[in-house]
C-alpha cells in the first residue's frame, strides 16, 4: 500500500470514528436523563408505563399527529386521497379510526374547506 492508499484510509477511519461518537452521543440523548422516554427537539415523548400521548390533541384530524402508549405507536396517515387514519388515546391505550376528509387528505391530516 503505498503512503496515498495509507492516507486515504487514515481519514476514513477517522471520519468514520468520529460518526460513531456522534452517533454514541446522540443515542445517549435521546436514551438519558430526558426521564419518561421524553426526547427533545420534535421527536417522539414516550409516556410513563399505562399512560397515553396524543401529539395532537386527540381526534384532530387537521392536525397531522400521534399517539403511544407503552406498547404502540401510531402516526395518523392518509390512506389516500379521501380518508385519514387518526390515532387518539382512550383509556390509557392507542386507537385508531378511520375519517372520511370531506375537503381530501393530505400530508397524513385532512385539508381544511378553503386552501388559501
Amino acid at each position: 500500500m503505498d503512503s496515498k492508499e495509507k492516507g486515504f484510509w487514515t481519514v476514513g477511519l477517522f471520519f468514520a470514528g468520529i460518526g460513531l461518537f456522534v452517533g454514541f452521543l446522540v443515542g445517549f440523548s435521546i436514551n438519558g436523563s430526558s426521564g419518561a422516554g421524553a426526547i427533545t427537539g420534535g421527536a417522539i415523548y414516550e409516556p410513563s408505563s399505562g399512560g397515553c400521548f396524543d401529539a395532537d390533541g386527540g381526534t384532530n384530524v387537521d392536525v397531522f399527529g400521534y399517539a403511544v402508549d407503552s406498547e404502540t405507536r401510531y402516526f395518523d396517515n392518509c390512506q389516500d386521497a379521501q380518508y385519514l387514519y387518526e390515532g387518539y388515546c382512550s383509556g390509557g391505550k392507542v386507537h385508531v379510526m378511520k375519517y372520511k376528509c370531506p375537503y381530501g387528505c393530505d400530508a397524513n391530516r385532512c385539508l381544511p374547506d378553503q386552501v388559501y
